[in-house]
């Protein structure tokens, strides 16, 4: 029996960004991820043109990589852009939960919109894939 584990951590988002308070930020990334839910893979290999697109937001398109971490930056992308995006630019999921600041041990920060959550596969001893938390719960 493989067990996975959630970790949580807060986004990097600032108030610096077109003048918008971290709450108006938090909204838009969730507002842009709704958009791009129902997302499929052409054949199920991690492929198809969305997805390349999606892979392209970290230089891997073409590559049929896992494409959960490259997601959370193609949405930071479309809705800050390519320069202001606030996630880290990476395909390698456990990049996004270097620092995390909650998990379930320590208790504590409750999960808000547009924070990344990871899950900790014990099969491959490190988180195996990310996602964004909407309002209340999270998106994988």
């Amino acid at each position: 029996m493989q067990i996975a584990y959630v970790i949580l951590f807060i986004a990097f988002l600032s108030d610096s960004l077109a003048g918008q308070g971290v709450e108006a930020q938090r909204l838009l990334v969730v507002e842009q991820a709704r958009g791009a839910l129902g997302i499929r893979e052409a054949t199920g290999r991690n492929d198809g043109p969305v997805v390349d697109e999606i892979l392209a937001s970290v230089g891997l398109e073409g590559t049929k990589a896992p494409w959960c971490a490259a997601f959370i930056v193609w949405v930071g992308d479309k809705t800050f852009s390519k320069i202001l995006n606030p996630y880290p630019r990476s395909g390698w999921s456990p990049l996004f939960l270097a620092k995390p600041t909650w998990d379930r041990q320590r208790g504590g920060i409750p999960l808000k919109p547009a924070d990344v959550f990871g899950i900790w596969f014990n099969s491959m001893g490190r988180v195996a894939h990310v996602g964004l938390v909407e309002i209340g719960r999270a998106h994988v």
